[in-house]
């Protein structure tokens, strides 16, 4: 689908005078959840659009859609350039015109993403459920386990009028294991994460 983007996203800075710039990302967030040999949650949320940005008469204009198509990134276009300039008559210091460059232009993908993103929603949910159940049976003295698996995919494309087309794939996984054990009416707690995308 990036590249079906990019080709509307090319075709609409085709249209345009000045600097235009387009930038399509799309976010798929996978979540699984196993907890005393039940799935608690599995679930894949996912967002897209296209975000605008011109620049007229020294002044940035801004715009957005989450339609994916040729006449709305256009309308986004339009909408950013008129918020441009309804604002450049009150602008006091005016950016000047981008300088010519050499832009970044092809794929930048990682070839770990697609190999991530080749395992099946019930492949990680049987892998999650498989790995809490084996944390549970490592003792007799664990009470409880748990293991998730999260997933962020994104996808981004950014063509712009001075001659930037540049795309990425990124995929981030994270496992986390956690048990909790009690011997004597005293409760121990083991956490273990991979793949670890926040703090």
């Amino acid at each position: 689908m990036r590249s079906e983007v990019q080709e509307i996203q090319r075709a609409a800075v085709a249209q345009e005078s000045g600097y235009v710039e387009t930038r399509f990302t799309r976010k798929t967030t996978r979540s699984i959840v196993v907890e005393k040999g039940r799935v608690e949650q599995a679930s894949v949320k996912r967002r897209a659009g296209i975000g605008v940005r011109v620049l007229v008469d020294g002044t940035w204009g801004f715009s957005s859609t989450s339609d994916l198509t040729i006449s709305s990134v256009r309308a986004a276009i339009a909408k950013a350039r008129a918020a441009a300039e309804a604002s450049s008559s009150r602008r006091r210091t005016r950016i000047p015109d981008l300088p010519a460059a050499q832009l970044a232009r092809g794929d930048f993908s990682d070839p770990a993403a697609d190999i991530v993103a080749a395992i099946s929603l019930e492949q990680k949910v049987a892998l999650t459920r498989e790995t809490e159940a084996r944390a549970r049976s490592e003792s007799s003295q664990i009470k409880s386990a748990a293991c998730a698996y999260s997933e962020i995919d994104e996808e981004k494309s950014i063509v712009t009028s001075l001659g930037a087309d540049a795309s990425f794939r990124l995929v981030r996984p994270e496992f986390r294991v956690q048990a909790i054990a009690e011997r004597d009416g005293k409760l121990a707690q083991a956490n273990e994460s991979v793949g670890v995308t926040g703090d």
